[in-house]
């Protein structure tokens, strides 16, 4: 299993600041390398059919939405097992007491909820937003154990976006999602049009971080 993981959104609380509402972590979920080499082959020719040079990155906050749903209307998501986990940081604020959830923290409960699915899973979560990213693997990174079999995730790193394609798509969900969260009118309705045709695998879901 491969797991490729973005967020959108920020951890933030202070809303009057500028804090997004929504924290949005999505999560691809792949089964074999080949089948994601076959997704980077794919989104790399996308590239080239736009003329784009092939380090240009897929970014969903610097694309337009007609680009943004091009791109993920040419990756075929049915095997694909999409995992959005998204937590309404206003309603935490009105139902508790600080401390709020910390960046680590969203980030850390979004995998524990993904398992057992990460079992002998090779985890990458994009590293290029900040250094608290490392609090995740210093968290959920096995420690202590020389068996490999006894690890509930292989391998888990921080990997920076313009080297891994599969992030960039990862990003572009996450973004997509939280605009259909957090949208209104027609903004809403048409994001939501465009998440709807990702989550079509059986497995794939949009759902709250804290029940």
């Amino acid at each position: 299993m491969y797991v490729f993981v973005d967020e959108s959104g920020d951890a933030g609380y202070k809303f009057e600041s500028g804090s997004s509402r929504y924290f949005v972590v999505a999560c691809l979920l792949i089964d074999h390398a080949e089948q994601a080499d076959c997704l980077r082959e794919e989104l790399a020719k996308l590239k080239t059919s736009l003329n784009w040079k092939p380090e240009s990155e897929f970014k969903f906050s610097k694309m337009k939405f007609d680009f943004q749903r091009l791109v993920l209307s040419s990756v075929d998501f049915s095997s694909i097992n999409v995992q959005v986990f998204y937590l309404d940081k206003a309603q935490c604020r009105q139902i508790e007491a600080p401390p709020w959830l910390t960046h680590v923290q969203m980030l850390r409960l979004c995998l524990q909820r993904l398992e057992p699915e990460l079992r002998h899973a090779v985890v990458k979560i994009d590293g290029a937003t900040g250094s608290s990213h490392k609090g995740v693997l210093k968290d959920i990174r096995p420690k202590g154990s020389v068996d490999r079999s006894e690890r509930a995730i292989r391998s888990l790193r921080l990997v920076r976006s313009e080297s891994e394609i599969l992030i960039q798509l990862a990003d572009m969900v996450a973004g997509v999602a939280r605009r259909s969260l957090e949208g209104t009118g027609v903004t809403q309705s048409r994001y939501a049009a465009v998440l709807k045709r990702v989550l079509v695998a059986r497995e794939s879901l949009i759902r709250p971080l804290i029940k």
